[in-house]
């Protein structure tokens, strides 16, 4: 990886690259069957590659800060909770409220009702699938994952942060494959931890030097267990490994773009797919390639508004919450791995 500012390129441009990947998988899924659509039956991988991102950018981000348990514990749950959860609440009163000021218009039908503003408090709390309910955007249900996985962090930094040796990093991977195996929850982070892991041997070959042969055989033993739950968990993950590595251009703006507003792509754009495809449905005759265009042109017009307005402040404010992490290396390569 090369340093780009603060952020590492490889980073961005995965994470921009996911996020593209769900919005085509949604706004393609309704499409005629063809070329289109097929391109799209996949992209909801998109979920792994943020999986395995976190995996890896949370302990690096941690190591780098010198984090210790106890002392930084709560400045890092409070970075986490001022960069996500803004957007996060910012969108949710979104989808909940726009389609009730549409509805005050003579053009569109649209309300809000009790339920609807339960379902809201639910989602503040992330208590949605276990009161039995629906989110308001399909994606909100891997926040909630990675939400979990911010305190299962907490308690295994001890662990991943260990510096010595990599015995303790071992022993977790095994508890992280029994994890993997034994949960069939999937609204607990556990039955994820395989898919996270990816990350969490991207971490420890950059940083502490492990063997690309012990590498290769953990993420074996990872894939293994992905596979068991569902084949193509394994391909995402594995592909998002790759990228993290990848020899990507030094510097490629509408990457660097997609990467910078993903999580703002990432939380928008199926309400905003369902609101254009709303609106264009009307037009009797409309082609569906074309309105599949209009879908991705004003989701990226109004995700780079949200990200301006709110995601890119609270992105500053938790940069200033706490310690500040020295430079980044500028390479990515195991002879940078050390402490």
């Amino acid at each position: 990886m090369r340093n780009c500012g603060e952020r590492l390129q490889a980073v961005e441009y995965t994470r921009g690259v996911a996020a593209f990947m769900v919005m085509w998988f949604h706004f393609t899924y309704l499409l005629p069957d063809g070329v289109l659509r097929a391109s799209g039956l996949y992209g909801y991988l998109g979920v792994e590659a943020f999986f395995v991102i976190s995996g890896f950018i949370i302990p690096y981000s941690m190591d780098l800060r010198h984090y210790r348990p106890g002392r930084d514990s709560w400045t890092f749950i409070g970075r986490r909770i001022i960069r996500l959860e803004p957007p996060y609440v910012m969108s949710v009163l979104l989808i909940l409220c726009v389609p009730y000021l549409a509805g005050l218009t003579p053009w569109f039908d649209g309300g809000m009702t009790a339920h609807d503003v339960y379902r809201a408090a639910l989602h503040l709390f992330y208590l949605v699938p276990w009161a039995g309910e629906d989110w308001f955007s399909a994606v909100y249900w891997s926040l909630a994952i990675e939400f979990q996985y911010y305190f299962l962090v907490l308690a295994a930094a001890p662990v991943l942060l260990y510096r010595k040796n990599l015995w303790p990093q071992r022993a977790f991977f095994l508890v992280v494959v029994a994890a993997g195996y034994g949960s069939g929850e999937s609204r607990l982070v556990f039955m994820y931890l395989p898919v996270f892991g990816f990350g969490f041997l991207q971490f420890l070959f950059m940083r502490r030097g492990m063997a690309l042969w012990e590498a290769l055989s953990w993420a074996a033993a990872f894939a293994a267990v992905t596979f068991t739950q569902d084949g193509t968990w394994m391909i995402g993950a594995v592909i998002a490994l790759v990228a993290l590595n990848a020899p990507w251009p030094a510097r490629c703006v509408p990457l660097l773009f997609l990467g910078t507003a993903s999580y703002s792509v990432y939380l928008l754009h199926g309400a905003i797919g369902f609101s254009v495809d709303n609106i264009l449905s009307r037009i009797a005759g409309f082609p569906p390639t074309l309105e599949l265009l209009v879908q991705i042109a004003a989701t990226l017009a109004l995700a780079t508004v949200f990200w301006w307005m709110i995601e890119r402040p609270s992105t500053l404010l938790s940069k200033k919450f706490g310690q500040a992490a020295r430079p980044l290396p500028a390479t990515f390569a195991p002879s940078a791995a050390g402490p």
